[in-house]
């Protein structure tokens, strides 16, 4: 029991920047330091950061207007988490973005191209962050605001799991452990709402979203390990988890898939020109 909570509190310094947690007792052990060893607890710390942004968009939506007390959450949780996972999905767009070295016994040449193209490099994962961040934004400011706290906890964790499934560093146990964390907000939201569609949809969309990011992290990892004619950069291409890309692309999948859901749903409106008519 000791040695998971030393794990959770671990995945809490790892993936989070709260600064309390670095002066806890046994976080610096060399076991509970290593990420792959607390990766499993990853959708606590999702949970955590969620419940934050939650606190913010209530408290600011009181002097606020919706969109803007949505845009204070979500700095929220970039504050909180140090914007690591986004800059894991940065990473992901840059290696889509870059061409595969040709293989050549120029050093000096290889150093100038590097070098001229550092900046060209870079502004796909720019671009692909700000799509993502104006994504998730658009996606809460088209829900309800009873919504928004619901959506932030179960999307943020359930996320989480999916990265931890997507990553070749988690075992079995970790997975499983991680996909239950995760799916457990989302078993409240089908109790809460007695609806089990928004839930399934957003699962559903965020599964999809991480195998087609993981097959894209493989496929574009082997590509360029071959035109460097790397071996062993090939072996870690397909081992390496992009557990912030993954995380990211699947958190938007699943409000987007929220977001169906409940526009798809039943139009409770009243029809006031009915109301108008007089009865006979």
């Amino acid at each position: 029991m000791a040695h998971q909570l030393r794990l959770l509190l671990a995945a809490l310094r790892v993936y989070t920047r709260v600064p309390f947690i670095a002066r806890l007792p046994g976080v610096t052990s060399d076991v509970a330091t290593r990420a792959g060893d607390a990766i499993r607890y990853l959708p606590i710390a999702g949970l955590l950061v969620a419940i934050a942004q939650s606190v913010v968009y209530m408290f600011a939506s009181i002097v606020l207007p919706h969109a803007v007390a949505l845009l204070l959450a979500i700095g929220a949780g970039l504050i909180l988490t140090g914007a690591c996972h986004e800059v894991g999905w940065a990473r992901f767009c840059t290696m889509l973005g870059e061409r595969p070295a040709a293989r050549s016994t120029n050093d000096d040449a290889i150093d100038s191209a590097s070098a001229s193209t550092a900046l060209g490099w870079a502004v796909p994962g720019a671009v692909g962050v700000m799509l993502l961040l104006m994504l998730r934004f658009e996606s809460l400011a088209h829900l309800d605001a009873d919504w928004i706290a619901a959506s932030l906890i179960c999307a943020a964790t359930f996320s989480r799991a999916c990265a931890v499934l997507g990553s070749a560093r988690a075992s079995a146990t970790d997975a499983l452990i991680a996909m239950l964390l995760g799916a457990a907000p989302l078993a409240l939201l089908a109790l809460w709402t007695d609806d089990n569609l928004p839930g399934l949809l957003g699962l559903s969309i965020a599964l999809i979203s991480t195998a087609l990011v993981r097959r894209l992290i493989r496929r574009s990892g082997a590509m360029h390990a071959r035109a460097s004619g790397d071996t062993a950069a090939d072996n870690r291409s397909s081992t390496d988890p992009g557990i912030g890309a993954v995380q990211q692309i699947a958190e938007a999948g699943f409000l987007l898939g929220l977001l169906i859901a409940l526009e798809a749903g039943p139009d409770d409106t009243v029809n006031t020109d009915d109301e108008m008519e007089p009865e006979e």
